[in-house]
């Protein structure tokens, strides 16, 4: 577990862009990040900020999921590998919410619903210490 001073960014990660006012509460560096059952799309750092969860890859700094805090309708902590094949922080988030809606790749954009209307999946679990 890291435990940081509100604002502080450990030394080598490069922190997300910021809103104006937004501080980030909590950095967990190497998290994994899985959308639905799909394939991890890479490690890198999970931040926690004062208005965003946002998880930023870890080689590529311009590869970032970023969604309102209120845009999370669930979440549970879950070590059952049977769920799903590494311990994680499973989460449901609303489909509809703008900020999860799209997955920002270097300045580019992929949509990240089936277009089925159903909230998306999405579990991201950090390596256990």
């Amino acid at each position: 577990l890291l435990v940081m001073a509100q604002g502080e960014v450990p030394p080598g990660v490069t922190a997300p862009a910021l809103g104006e006012g937004e501080t980030i509460s909590y950095c967990q560096q190497n998290a994994s990040f899985f959308v639905n059952t799909s394939p991890s799309v890479g490690q890198g750092n999970l931040f926690l900020t004062t208005e965003n969860i946002v998880w930023q890859d870890g080689t590529d700094p311009s590869k970032v999921f970023k969604f309102h805090w209120r845009a999370v309708l669930m979440h549970a902590l879950s070590r059952d590998v049977s769920a799903f094949p590494h311990p994680c922080i499973y989460c449901q988030v609303r489909s509809d919410a703008e900020a999860f809606s799209q997955l920002e790749v270097g300045g580019g954009e992929v949509e990240m619903g089936d277009g089925d209307g159903d909230e998306e999946e999405g579990g991201g679990g950090g390596e256990e210490e």
